[in-house]
């Protein structure tokens, strides 16, 4: 609130303090307000969500219809089911055996999965395509993610036994790329080879971003209930094994295709750059090879930044807060993406300078981890800078992908994905494990280089 000519100017500098002794109940309150307000303000800068009627877009007989209903509903919902899975083993892991392991080994954990989903997204999916098929696939990763949550919850019974940890990092590895990539590969062959119109695949899509999203935004919260029910941190893992094998019969039990090819390494929705959703001019200057490595190094560095996040979040949390309920601040920071991409929509549908919009996100990376550097106290401290990043994330995904649509090639957008998944990797493994015995320098590190991204993409529409 401004001030007037005749306020006390103690008065704002005594708020200012107030805020920054907020009890640990009002600060997730005050953090849940924020990214609520956040939600709602992007969303209303947003286009509308105009829902299609798929009965009613095309030719097709009752039994067509049928099949497609069917088909959209169990598979959309073992997609959901299996990330809600996998996000709660990622809400729960750290609270799980951070009694019984020390940081660099928690540490050692994620870099491990990290190295694992980018074997299995290079060189692993592609086979395990051809040999199981694409419905085996995506039946095999909510496997993997019920494997992850089963040996996280042996380790809360068997302590000491770090090898099942191990072998659900690789598992939960696995599983990222097939989940993310291979079930809409095996969504989209299914609709091709049943010749259903193109608003149907609409429409499916549709249906996995709201449940998607639902998965996001509860199961954190979720889970943390149910711990909170049973007083036991095995609960909610053995519960999501539980849901991820529910997924995968789900999943099994519905139609299958034949593959239609190699799938890109960057998925089809992102490889055609959104054009399907956003319309935007093409690059036809002069230098697109040199504006595709901006691109393709700005996405890497999201990506590395995002991977060390994931690793950082919860022990910055812990510090503040050792009673933390891991769950909701998941939840949170899921619900600060969201809010993200709802940015990325009215964006979209307005001005479209989705160069400037990539600058902003990566500036604003850099300030969040540029805070984190300094090693603040108090639990506000530690929660915000994550929750602005998460903002950031959510709109620079989208964003990266639209680019990478306009300013790279089309015969060169697979190559330029696996560099930048390369490059993301080791950024994020290296980063990992120094995370645990110099996070400052890590954090330091994540702010130059989101830093460094931001001018080169806003100097994109020169």
């Amino acid at each position: 609130m401004p001030l007037e000519p005749n306020d006390d100017p103690t008065s704002t500098i005594n708020f200012l303090q107030r805020l920054t002794m907020l009890s640990t109940m009002e600060t997730y309150a005050l953090a849940a307000g924020a990214v609520a307000a956040a939600y709602a303000a992007a969303r209303s800068c947003g286009p509308d969500d105009n829902p299609t009627t798929p009965k009613g877009t095309a030719p097709h007989t009752e039994g067509q219809f049928k099949a497609f209903q069917q088909f959209r509903r169990l598979s959309v919902a073992g997609l959901a089911l299996g990330l809600a899975a996998d996000y709660v083993v990622a809400a729960q892991l750290y609270a799980c055996v951070r009694d019984d392991l020390p940081l660099i080994v928690v540490a050692e954990l994620f870099a491990t999965s990290f190295a694992a989903a980018w074997a299995a997204r290079t060189c692993l999916r592609p086979a395990i395509e051809r040999s199981l098929g694409l419905r085996g696939a995506c039946g095999l990763a909510l496997v993997c993610v019920s494997i992850s949550a089963i040996t996280a919850a042996l380790h809360g019974s068997r302590h000491g036994h770090h090898i099942y940890l191990l072998a659900g990092r690789v598992c939960s590895g696995i599983a990222q790329p097939l989940l993310q990539l291979t079930f809409e590969g095996w969504q989209r062959a299914v609709h091709a080879h049943q010749s259903w119109p193109a608003l149907w695949r609409r429409e499916t899509m549709r249906s996995i971003g709201r449940s998607t999203t639902l998965a996001a935004l509860l199961s954190g919260a979720l889970s943390e209930v149910l711990y909170r029910l049973c007083d036991d941190r095995r609960a909610p893992l053995l519960m999501s094994a539980c849901v991820a094998l529910v997924a995968a019969g789900l999943t099994v039990s519905t139609a299958d295709a034949p593959v239609l090819g190699e799938a890109p390494l960057c998925g089809g929705d992102a490889e055609a750059g959104l054009g399907r959703f956003f319309e935007f001019p093409r690059d036809t200057s002069g230098g697109r090879s040199v504006r595709g490595a901006v691109v393709t190094a700005g996405a890497a560095i999201v990506d590395a930044a995002a991977a060390i996040a994931l690793v950082a979040w919860a022990p910055t949390v812990a510090r503040a807060d050792p009673d933390a309920p891991f769950g909701f601040v998941f939840s949170l920071t899921m619900a600060a993406a969201v809010a993200g991409t709802q940015v990325f929509g009215a964006v979209a549908a307005s001005s479209k300078r989705f160069e400037h919009l990539a600058a902003a996100c990566c500036a604003t990376g850099g300030l969040a981890f540029a805070f984190l550097a300094t090693q603040p106290a108090g639990l506000g401290a530690a929660l915000a800078p994550f929750l602005a990043f998460q903002l950031a994330l959510g709109a620079a995904k989208p964003c990266l992908a639209a680019l990478r649509g306009k300013h790279v090639a089309p015969d060169q957008r697979d190559v330029a994905a696996r560099a930048q998944a390369a490059c993301a990797t080791i950024a994020s493994v290296v980063g990992a494990l120094l995370y645990a015995g110099h996070a400052p320098i890590v954090f330091a590190a994540c702010a130059l280089a989101c830093a460094m991204a931001s001018s080169p993409l806003m100097r994109l529409t020169a």
